[in-house]
């Protein structure tokens, strides 16, 4: 995760490449589907009460509502808990989303919009289609790895992750959704 964060901070520029990063680690940590943080909005992200992204301190968690997703068959969505990375802050995801937030100045509308041509600021009501970001992804591990990865594979690298920290096969699950 470490050569990824460092991939999309110094070698992809500006907004994209923290766009980039931010989609990778808060999927991995959430296990999402490649779609699934693309449709998110704003007001399915839920900061501690009385919190201020301006205040400079790290809340434990944040609580991420999907409003719906390919295993939820009835579409009642499901809130899921973005935990804090307190051991190594660059790779926690709610610092991540945090400096998202700061440095996008997104405040309503979608969570990841689509980042201008000039990578300098965002379309706020634009999602970046799912085949872009699968390709920049894949792009990326391209030139990490020099092997052919999908943005699938971060759902499937958090659950071996999951499960080389000991975390039992129903957590994983639970996690999941499956």
């Amino acid at each position: 995760m470490l050569r990824m964060r460092n991939y999309c901070l110094k070698t992809v520029e500006g907004l994209r490449g923290l766009w980039l990063w931010t989609i990778t680690l808060f999927s991995f940590s959430l296990f999402l589907r490649g779609e699934e943080p693309l449709r998110l909005k704003m007001r399915h992200i839920k900061l501690p009460p009385n919190y201020s992204v301006e205040s400079g301190k790290l809340p434990q968690r944040l609580e991420v509502k999907m409003p719906w997703s390919k295993a939820d068959k009835k579409a009642k969505g499901v809130t899921l808990t973005l935990w804090a990375n307190p051991l190594k802050s660059e790779l926690c995801p709610v610092t991540a989303l945090l400096i998202w937030l700061l440095v996008s100045d997104v405040r309503k509308g979608l969570l990841f919009p689509r980042v201008a041509k000039n990578n300098r600021k965002l379309h706020p009501n634009s999602a970046r289609g799912v085949t872009s970001y699968r390709k920049i992804f894949s792009e990326m591990c391209q030139a990490l790895f020099d092997k052919e990865f999908t943005t699938h594979s971060i759902r499937r690298s958090a659950a071996i992750w999951a499960a080389r920290c000991g975390a039992d096969d129903s957590t994983i699950k639970r996690a999941g959704r499956w």
